[in-house]
């Protein structure tokens, strides 16, 4: 006897996972083609500016899917059923794409989306980074946090992600200024490193400057209204640092960092909150894709 799919099957099925309803009813290449062509379209979308529009294709696919397979499905009548559209099958497919993909966010690499400007002009708002998380001990993924291992020192001039200390469900990105036992000073957009000025060039009128740490070039924007540094502030370790009206000064603490943002007048960091503990380091930013202009406001990109 012929074996026919259920319909309501397939339709559930394609809005969970449109390849996974492919396979149900038999059709195992056009769920590789579905695959691989939504697949490239959302990589498209996020890596080359200009092809954002293409999100929206593999949208209308995998809405459109479960309606067309509505239809499909009472056409199918096959003499055996393959290996894939039976229930085990269909899970063991399913293990072996989440699985791999679960375990590299959670041990080797993450991507996140920088929601806001304060780490512009290297990180546009909308922006897509790629954070390594191998060697800093943060196990987690999707906001599932499963313990925490030792963690590898960071650099002076790395783009770090962390958990933000006073909410540590909240992650946020930003520059590594000072490393445990450094003295770090602020004054204005400038930045003093154990005694020590940090090289800054002014690049344009536009408040653009080219800032040099430890031998790591970076463009920070130093415009905006000037930073209150006379508001008192309470945050761990605050006896580290002295503010005066236009400045502050810290030491940072053992198993701690000090952190800015590159909009130097725009950022709530380090001079605002605190130090980050070595705990809440996610990773390092190793790659950075530029925003889409569909990803961008009028005036964010």
């Amino acid at each position: 006897m012929a074996w026919k799919p259920k319909r309501w099957i397939a339709v559930v099925l394609s809005l969970f996972s449109s390849p996974l309803g492919l396979l149900y009813v038999g059709k195992a290449r056009w769920a590789i083609g579905f695959f691989i062509i939504v697949l490239a379209c959302g990589l498209a979308s996020s890596v080359v500016s200009g092809l954002a529009a293409l999100i929206y294709v593999s949208w209308l696919l995998s809405l459109a899917l479960p309606v067309c397979m509505f239809f499909v499905a009472r056409k199918v009548s096959l003499v055996a059923r393959p290996w894939y559209s039976r229930p085990k099958g269909l899970l063991a497919i399913s293990a072996a794409f989440v699985i791999p993909i679960l375990l590299a966010r959670t041990f080797l690499y993450e991507p996140f989306r920088m929601p806001s400007s304060s780490m512009e002009p290297t990180l546009p708002r909308g922006a897509m980074l790629l954070a390594q998380k191998a060697g800093y001990g943060h196990y987690s993924a999707f906001g599932i946090k499963l313990g925490h291992g030792g963690s590898a020192m960071l650099a002076h001039g790395d783009l770090v992600v962390f958990d933000f200390p006073p909410d540590p469900q909240m992650t946020y990105v930003k520059r590594v200024i000072g490393l445990p036992g450094d003295l770090v000073k602020v004054e204005g957009t400038r930045v003093t490193l154990n005694r020590v000025p940090a090289p800054n060039k002014q690049l344009d009128d536009s408040g653009l400057v080219e800032e040099e740490l430890k031998g790591v070039r970076y463009k920070v924007l130093a415009q905006g209204a000037r930073y209150p540094y006379w508001q008192e502030r309470e945050f761990a370790s605050h006896e580290q640092c002295r503010s005066t009206e236009t400045s502050m000064e810290c030491r940072v603490p053992d198993g701690h960092y000090f952190v800015l943002g590159d909009n130097r007048n725009n950022s709530a960091d380090s001079r605002i909150w605190g130090f980050v503990p070595v705990g809440h380091v996610v990773g390092r930013v190793v790659k950075v894709f530029a925003p889409s202009e569909s990803q961008c406001g009028a005036n964010d990109c």
